[in-house]
């Protein structure tokens, strides 16, 4: 309750002793003795406001002195808006490192790592970070995916590579062929004064890729379904080694080449997490906050909260990309870039799923995503159970997985047409390199020959002098402008009077 004017002027007993004094009534009221001297209440309040001044500056220059100095034990607490300034410039110089703005290796650049030598061929994708190229052994018909990284940006290091090479080792370790299968094995690494890079298996397309630029169309349901089934392989054997992905999308899976364009490879770790403490080989505690990580459009609940993400996370953002397999226009924050709306659509996704989606995708994936939204953060997801629910959905909507992929016997006519356009676009640059040596020579010539020209026509001014010159031929010499001008058939050189 707040106390009324009237009593808190009257009630003395609040005020300091010193003020207490000059409160009473008399004459001494408004008056306080100090060393002889009559010092009044307003003077003194001066001089309490001069010194408080005082104490102001004082406080600045040392906060000035003692800013620079760091406090172990008490650290400086770092406000709200200085904390989103510092994400925004971080954001910032993210931005920076665009895939245009970013150093290239050209084709034929010589490469020697530690197990040999390579010469690239072409570029054939670029990342959030780094850079994909198709490169081979030297002396040997051996062809290798070299993935670069910039060893630092902005005096900042970069250490995804870092993540996929521990993943690579990791899988290196087991001994069972069947829970390695679906990821690529590392055969070499090396690093140049610009560059870290990693020697790896060449794969073929990405699952986006064979859609999007290969099919041109969706995939059909067993292709769908033989691609979920695959993927969810892929995430539980990544799990077992202790890593959790954290960007599972279909820009994510690629198919091997050969005889192995029906196996689906776990593709870009950079952003994968270890899960499994490597020394107590316990789960770790999950951090209080994390920045977002992954596809705004595959990303977790927990990814936009902010929150840890688990095992359940992947299992997630499979449901997702499995969903969308069928119908890639099926999930309804496709095309919403506001990332508090996409959540408020995911959350729907799991409390009153849109009927539209399963008019499209199997309704099997329902009872699939009620399983997973109910997991813990430490809680190891029944792989088998969801595995058994896929079987459900082959059988009960007769989906026939024996069927080949949709792109088997249509990726030769691809690489075709790939590799003319490749030929094509190089006789292209040689020609245009070709014209621009040729008409830098014919710009020396012309100067040469305009240079001969006005040295004749000044020889024959000098010996005509004033002298009136009746021959058409030589007047026209004499007073010309020579230019060259070109047409088809080359250069001609024309005289204008």
């Amino acid at each position: 309750m707040t106390p009324s004017k009237n009593h808190s002027r009257s009630n003395s007993s609040h005020l300091p002793a010193t003020r207490r004094k000059a409160h009473g009534n008399g004459e001494n009221s408004g008056v306080m003795k100090k060393s002889g001297r009559k010092i009044t209440t307003r003077k003194l309040r001066k001089k309490k406001i001069r010194s408080l001044k005082d104490e102001i500056e004082t406080a600045k220059e040392k906060s000035q002195i003692t800013k620079y100095i760091s406090h172990q034990k008490t650290p400086l607490k770092v406000s709200q808006d200085e904390k989103d300034q510092k994400n925004g410039d971080k954001k910032k110089q993210n931005k920076k490192l665009s895939k245009k703005d970013r150093p290239k290796l050209s084709e034929g650049t010589e490469i020697h790592c530690n197990n040999g030598g390579y010469i690239v061929e072409q570029l054939l994708g670029s990342g959030g970070f780094g850079d994909v190229y198709k490169a081979k052994k030297i002396g040997t018909n051996e062809y290798y995916a070299i993935k670069t990284e910039l060893n630092e940006f902005n005096g900042k290091k970069i250490d995804r590579l870092k993540i996929e090479v521990a993943v690579m080792i990791a899988f290196k370790l087991i001994g069972e062929p069947q829970r390695k299968k679906h990821f690529v094995q590392l055969f070499d690494k090396g690093q140049t004064d610009t560059f870290k890079l990693i020697v790896m298996q060449l794969l073929g397309p990405s699952i986006e890729d064979l859609r999007r630029h290969i099919l041109c169309t969706d995939f059909t349901r067993p292709t769908a379904m033989r691609i979920s089934q695959q993927a969810l392989e892929g995430i539980w054997d990544l799990h077992l080694v202790g890593f959790i992905h954290r960007d599972i999308k279909p820009q994510n899976f690629a198919i091997g080449i050969g005889d192995k364009n029906d196996l689906i490879y776990v593709l870009d770790l950079g952003i994968a997490h270890r899960f499994i403490d490597k020394h107590t080989n316990k789960i770790k505690p999950p951090r209080p906050k994390v920045r977002f990580m992954g596809t705004v459009r595959y990303a977790s609940r927990n990814c936009h909260r902010s929150k840890e993400q688990s095992r359940k996370d992947d299992l997630e953002t499979w449901i997702y990309m499995s969903v969308e397999l069928y119908a890639s226009l099926i999930l309804p924050w496709r095309r919403v870039i506001d990332k508090a709306a996409v959540l408020a659509e995911k959350d729907k996704f799991f409390l009153e799923p849109n009927a539209a989606i399963y008019t499209k995708a199997p309704s099997g994936y329902r009872s699939i995503s009620k399983y997973v939204d109910n997991l813990t953060y430490e809680e190891e997801p029944n792989y088998t159970l969801i595995q058994s629910a896929l079987e459900e959905i082959i059988k009960d909507e007769c989906i026939d997985i024996r069927q080949p992929f949709d792109w088997i016997g249509k990726m030769t006519d691809k690489a075709d047409r790939e590799n003319k356009k490749r030929i094509k676009e190089k006789e292209i640059a040689g020609r245009k390199k070709i014209e621009s040596r040729m008409s830098n020579d014919v710009k020396l010539e012309r100067d040469d020959e305009l240079e001969h020209a006005n040295h004749l026509g000044g020889e024959k001014m000098r010996n005509s002098g004033e002298k009136e010159n009746t021959n058409p031929s030589t007047e026209k010499l004499s007073s010309a402008n020579i230019a060259f001008n070109r047409d088809n058939d080359g250069l001609i050189l024309s005289q204008y009077l």
